[in-house]
């Protein structure tokens, strides 16, 4: 990372972070959390998941980005919350857990899987 700050705004609110700083920290450093499953922050930081998309304005264009795996650009206008990027985690982990094994209580990964945080979800409110 640089010691170059940036500001962006995370949800209305401007945040400055260090050039280099991902969507997804730049927005847990203003407070929001944003879902992820395949993100180990310095283990595995590969955004193949895409359960972290938010929607992304800048140059004039508004489109998902998947913020694990995207940096954080000054003038960012991000939104953690938008109904684009909750339906779109809606579609991903509705296509992860159709090929989910579904035997959580067998798995040596309970109870520490993020797949049972996520699995009740309710995509309206905390998706």
């Amino acid at each position: 990372m640089s010691d170059k700050m940036i500001s962006l705004t995370v949800n209305g609110e401007t945040v400055s972070v260090p050039e280099g700083t991902t969507i997804l920290d730049a927005a847990a450093a203003a407070g929001y959390e944003i879902p992820t499953l395949c993100y180990l922050k310095d283990v595995a930081e590969g955004g193949k998941c895409r359960m972290c998309q938010v929607s992304v304005a800048y140059n004039g264009r508004r489109v998902l980005s998947i913020s694990c795996d995207e940096y954080a650009k000054e003038g960012m206008a991000v939104e953690t919350d938008s109904k684009e990027a909750k339906d779109a985690r809606k579609v991903m982990l509705e296509l992860l857990l159709s090929r989910h094994l579904h035997s959580c209580f067998n798995c040596d990964r309970h109870p520490s899987c993020r797949n049972n945080m996520y699995q009740f979800c309710n995509y309206d409110e905390n998706c």
